[in-house]
Parts: C-alpha cells; sequence; structure tokens
C-alpha cells in the first residue's frame, strides 16, 4: 500500500539591496581652517596663570572654516537633499562629480557580489583575478558582471564560487561644503577656558573642542558624519620675555583693563596712539588691535645690511698705441655696510642698530693698460 507523500515547495525572497547614501570625508581642494587673529604671548608656559589677561583675546576667529564632503547616492534633484550643520555652520551643495573606485569583492561559496556604487550601472575594468572554485574544488569561470536588470551591478556566478576580484569604476557623489566656526558658542565656559589655555600654551589639539557633526537627508535615506576643526594658526606665537613683544602688564579692572604709561615703551605708545590716545584703560579689543599694530611695527623693523660708504680713487689709463690718448676713470677701492632698519624703522626709532658690526668689502683692481 502507497503511502500518501507530501511536497512543499520553499520560496525564499532575498531582500532588495539598499540603493547607498554616504557621507564621506574627502580631500578634495578648497578645504581650509577656521582662521584665527594671530596673538603673541611672552613664552610659553604650562602654568595657567600666565595667561589669564589674554583670554579674552584668545580663538577669536576672523574667517570661517571650509570642508569639502562627498555625498555617494544615485542623481536626483538638489532640492531632494537637505544638510544640516550641527554645533555652529551650514552646508550648500556644488553639484555631480564623478571620482575613480577601485573596489575588492570576495566570494566565499556565493554566487554573487555587488558593487558599492551601482546606481549608475558603470562600465568595470577587472584589474586582478584570483582563481575561482566549486564546492568541489575544481577550478571554474569567474562571475560576470551584470551591468543591466535585473542584476544590474552584480558580478554572478553559475553556483556558488570561491575567490575575488579587485575591479575599478567611476561612481556619481554631490560635492558638498561645509562652512563651520570655532565651535566656542557650543561649548561650556571651563571647556572653553581650557581650549584657548591649550592654544595660548602652543597647541589647540589639545583641547577638547566638539566636532563638526554633518547630517545629510533625502527622502527615506539619512546619513550622518563628524570631522574634527581645524584651525590656523594653530597656537599663538610666542616670544623670550614681554620686552620683546612690546607687551606691558594689562591689570584687569572694573570696565576694560589698565596699563601703567611708565611701562609702556616707544613702540607701544606709537600704537596705543594710533587706536586710543592718551588712554591707559583699554578693552580686549582695543588690547588686541594695539598687538597687531605692534606685529607690524615689528616687521617693519626687520634689519638687513644696506651700503653706507663707498671709497674709490682715480686712475688714468692711457692707450697702448698713442701716449697722448688716456681716459680717467673711477676705480672701486671698499663698500661699507651697516645693519639698518627696514622701511625706516616701525617704531619710530629708526637709524643704525650702532651694536652690530660694520662690514667693510676692500678690492684690489690694479690698473692695466686698454
Amino acid at each position: 500500500m502507497n503511502e500518501p507523500v507530501a511536497r512543499y515547495r520553499l520560496e525564499v525572497d532575498s531582500e532588495p539591496r539598499r540603493e547607498p547614501f554616504l557621507l564621506v570625508a574627502g580631500e578634495d581642494l578648497g578645504s581650509r581652517p577656521v582662521q584665527l587673529h594671530p596673538l603673541t604671548v611672552p613664552f610659553w608656559s604650562q602654568q595657567p596663570g600666565v595667561y589669564d589677561r589674554l583670554l579674552p583675546l584668545a580663538l577669536r576667529m576672523s574667517a570661517p572654516g571650509l570642508r569639502r564632503l562627498r555625498l555617494y547616492c544615485s542623481d536626483r534633484p538638489e532640492s531632494e537633499l537637505r544638510l544640516v550643520v550641527l554645533g555652529g555652520g551650514q552646508a550648500r551643495c556644488l553639484g555631480r562629480r564623478s571620482a575613480p573606485v577601485i573596489e575588492t569583492l570576495t566570494w566565499l561559496q556565493s554566487r554573487s557580489q555587488s558593487l558599492r556604487f551601482f546606481y549608475d550601472r558603470p562600465e568595470v575594468t577587472i584589474l586582478e583575478s584570483t582563481r575561482f572554485f566549486d564546492n568541489n574544488g575544481q577550478e571554474v569561470d569567474p562571475p560576470r558582471y551584470q551591468r543591466h536588470p535585473p542584476g544590474e551591478g552584480l558580478f554572478l556566478a553559475g553556483q556558488p564560487v570561491t575567490g575575488a576580484l579587485v575591479v575599478a569604476y567611476q561612481a556619481s557623489y554631490f560635492l558638498c561644503e561645509i562652512e563651520y566656526d570655532a565651535g566656542t558658542a557650543v561649548v561650556a565656559e571651563k571647556g572653553l577656558r581650557e581650549a584657548k589655555l591649550a592654544w595660548l600654551a602652543g597647541n589647540i589639539r589639545d583641547a577638547t573642542l566638539p566636532p563638526v557633526r554633518v547630517i545629510a537627508l533625502s527622502g527615506a535615506q539619512a546619513d550622518q558624519l563628524t570631522f574634527a576643526r581645524h584651525f590656523w594658526p594653530e597656537h599663538a606665537s610666542a616670544s623670550q620675555s614681554f620686552q620683546e613683544t612690546g607687551l606691558p602688564e594689562a591689570t584687569p579692572v572694573p570696565g576694560g583693563y589698565y596699563v601703567n604709561p611708565e611701562q609702556m615703551s616707544n613702540c607701544w605708545l606709537n600704537c596705543r596712539e594710533r587706536v586710543k590716545p592718551g588712554a591707559t584703560l583699554f578693552t580686549p579689543q582695543e588690547l588686541q588691535a594695539i598687538q597687531e599694530c605692534l606685529q607690524q611695527s615689528r616687521r617693519a623693523d626687520d634689519y638687513q645690511y644696506m651700503e653706507s660708504k663707498r671709497e674709490t680713487r682715480t686712475e688714468r689709463i692711457y692707450s697702448r698705441n698713442d701716449p697722448n690718448n688716456y681716459v680717467d676713470v673711477q676705480r672701486m677701492v671698499a663698500v661699507s655696510f651697516e645693519r639698518q632698519p627696514i622701511n625706516g624703522g616701525g617704531c619710530g626709532e629708526g637709524g643704525a642698530d650702532n651694536g652690530l658690526p660694520i662690514l667693510r668689502l676692500r678690492f684690489r683692481n690694479p690698473s692695466s693698460p686698454s
């Protein structure tokens, strides 16, 4: 007697591939760090109290930073994209671009592998290929690329195989530009103080400023990434002493900072007269303006050796054929050089630097008939 046999058919539908939507922080030209107002400190120190009076002048942004990101996704109107910058900043889309991509595809007893960015049905070049084997260890042909539907962007084998391919193709993306600030508005007071001290002490990278977070959205797709804020200059510049910087002590008082006139150098006084004539009480912004004036003055006060004296003697040269024909010439005997300020001295203290040696070059230039 034959027993009835039950037959079952099991159909498994594979989950459709998700279309890529990926933010990548590339190294595209056009990026730049946050531009900070430069500042000179007396010297670098690990003692926070050294910089207390300079804290209001640290991390003052003169221009925002820029960072370019790539958003890998299928083509669509830019109006369907939304970019959000958290922590201070804004974003804009610069249009559609493309770039080469090199991928490694690996089969481990499987039939198919997909390109990471398959949405443009790209042309693919196989750069390298291993040998491929089936479940029985027999060598078989490598998978074939399926450019068109229903298997677009797939490398497909006729049976489960093991092996690998290295392929190259062009992938399109949206180029996005992120404008970000110094991040000081989103930091607690204690954290901001630590960041300013790190910058004044020689390295902003020691600070814990929050990164820039960017979120991209389009329809039901979303992605996000973060990147660190970069600054230029990365630290304040340092001199050996207060005398070299031209900075007198500034004492905090109600309404600003008091500077003792007896401590003001000639350079400092000249710059004060340009910013706030006759004053002894200054706001942080006025002190910064005086500091910038001092930096320009120091550049103007650079010294170089310049010719200060030339010594000559007159010699008569006779014609070889006719002793009655001759010419008188001035021959150089020596030249002297003295160190003098470029541009006459930015602090109004021009003149030769008498503490430096004078260079004198002497020439041996004997007469010879022409």
